[in-house]
């Protein structure tokens, strides 16, 4: 299950081609029905597409985690995987809605990355470890587990 709130989608593109699953699921979130990226041709055959937009101008009425909600009620939540990337509000209700089901979540993190390196700090987060460590989304991500980040911190 592929999650992806507005540019976000542009990684979830190249990973839909890479997926083996019997089932493949994009979902996708804007605020209106013109911020919806057109993906006809670019996405794998069989891929399943559902659209929320936040004013109901396109398909779900609400925001794109409701349909997350949704689709992890009618499937194995043992066997899910869900990959998700887009505004950092979107991530952080994903990651709790996973956690909660106990569904494995993996989150591509949209930060400025200045120098590439880790050297400038730009690109920051902070870890859960009790140890209160960062990760630099240049050089440690930008994809990370979504229980490895601090939501709230």
């Amino acid at each position: 299950i592929m999650v992806a709130g507005g540019i976000g989608l542009a990684p979830l593109i190249f990973l839909s081609h890479q997926m083996e699953s019997s089932r493949k699921i994009l979902l996708m979130g804007a605020k209106t029905a013109d911020e919806i990226i057109p993906v006809d041709g670019l996405v794998s055959p069989g891929l399943e597409i559902e659209i929320a937009t936040d004013d109901g101008t396109r398909g779900h009425h609400g925001v794109v985690t409701d349909l997350l909600e949704s689709i992890l009620s009618e499937v194995d939540v043992g066997k899910a995987m869900v990959y998700a990337c887009g505004p950092g509000t979107m991530l952080k209700k994903v990651s709790s809605i996973c956690s909660a089901r106990g569904v494995r979540c993996q989150v591509s993190l949209e930060t400025a990355m200045a120098c590439g390196v880790g050297a400038c700090l730009g690109c920051a987060v902070l870890g859960k470890k009790k140890d209160g460590k960062y990760y630099h989304v240049c050089k440690d991500g930008p994809v990370f587990d979504a229980e490895q980040i601090e939501w709230n911190g």
